[in-house]
């Protein structure tokens, strides 16, 4: 949000090539944001804090939940009750969750040109079999038959 803001700022006192459709455009997006977050139910700052952790580090194998999990101020059991009757999953469910939906992401947008051990790479898995496994128990499809099927 602060980005999108600060460009906005930008192209509005710069008056380059296109300001107006740019700025307008810009406009619309924060207004997109505003309507979201005004239609989401309002979240711990906790769960809020650790989701951005998750996401921050979704590409990283070493990544460990149980370590950042020591950055929040509770017990982890009582943080992942917390966080799954807020996000309906556990902390690890969500970051797999972020992860495969990544890595769909990725492979309907190369359309199959890059190996499947890159992207397992890419999403922070560190075994491109454990990879597959784990695609395949989120969405019912190996990830080149998903590709498969999604460019259908």
């Amino acid at each position: 949000f602060y980005l999108i803001l600060n460009q906005l700022y930008k192209e509005y006192h710069l008056k380059q090539k296109n300001w107006e459709g740019i700025t307008e455009g810009l406009l619309k997006v924060l207004y997109q944001y505003m309507l979201a977050w005004m239609e989401e139910p309002p979240k711990s700052p906790l769960v809020e804090t650790f989701e951005n952790i998750l996401v921050s580090n979704i590409s990283q194998k070493a990544f460990s939940v149980a370590e950042a999990m020591k950055a929040i101020p509770l017990s982890p059991d009582h943080f992942r009750v917390i966080f799954k009757s807020e996000t309906g999953m556990t902390p690890v469910e969500y970051l797999t969750e972020k992860r495969i939906s990544y890595a769909k992401n990725l492979l309907y947008r190369n359309n199959g040109t890059m190996k499947i051990a890159e992207i397992a790479n890419m999403v922070g898995f560190e075994d491109p079999y454990y990879f597959s496994r784990a695609f395949k128990k989120a969405t019912g499809k190996s990830p080149l038959n998903w590709l498969k099927l999604s460019s259908e």
